[in-house]
């Protein structure tokens, strides 16, 4: 009678990353065995992985343990768990990651996070996030990245934005002929 892998392996001596692709590889081992893993050794973004092929395993983890990059690799793939992630803990470039997977997120964005080179990749690969943008925050970002220009509503804008924007942009000067006109 031959022996079935599962009965020859002690998970208790496995290392974190090594459970963690085990778990990640075989899902028949998470239904039958999480009982005998000590998954409590499991730091944030080996949980992060984890949960990125094994989204039951939630119930198990210690959610504090995650920081924005974990929340960003989590939600890319596991929108679901929107309701338990501390969105604060993401940055700009966890946020800019996660909003061109799942832009739907947009509402949950502290969008000063986001820089010049965030906008213009966000904006590259989705274009239709401008529209969530106002006018104070299109001065922020077309002051570091005039280029962007063709992305924005220039309606949006008021006198003050506009004379913000002139501050580190004088050659915008023509779009407010433009937008008069």
């Amino acid at each position: 009678m031959s022996k079935k892998i599962e009965d020859e392996i002690d998970f208790n001596e496995l290392n974190g990353w090594d459970l963690v692709e085990l778990l990640r590889s075989h899902p028949r081992f998470v239904e039958r065995f999480v009982d005998k893993c000590d998954l409590d050794n499991l730091w944030g973004s080996a949980w992060a992985r984890l949960l990125e092929k094994q989204p039951s395993l939630i119930e198990y983890c210690d959610l504090s343990q995650l920081d924005g990059y974990d929340w960003m690799q989590i939600l890319i793939s596991q929108p679901q768990f929107a309701d338990k992630c501390e969105f604060d803990k993401l940055d700009g470039y966890n946020w800019n990651k996660l909003l061109i997977s799942q832009p739907q997120f947009v509402d949950k964005c502290d969008l000063f996070k986001l820089d010049r080179y965030d906008w213009a990749r966000l904006l590259e690969k989705q274009p239709q996030l401008a529209d969530k943008l106002h006018g104070y925050e299109w001065v922020n970002i077309l002051s570091e990245c005039p280029q962007l220009i063709d992305k924005c509503d220039l309606s949006k804008l008021n006198g003050y934005d506009w004379d913000s924007l002139f501050k580190t942009q004088p050659q915008f000067c023509r779009q407010v002929r433009e937008v008069e006109k």
